[in-house]
């Protein structure tokens, strides 16, 4: 069995990746006339 805190930490990487990628994506739009 996979370690609890192994697939929280997994959770929590890929979870601040696409926030970080939604807001940059955001910012990109935001810059666009």
């Amino acid at each position: 069995m996979i370690p609890q805190f192994i697939v929280g930490g997994l959770l929590l990487y890929f979870g601040s990746n696409t926030l970080a990628l939604i807001a940059r994506a955001f910012s990109l739009l935001s810059l666009m006339p």
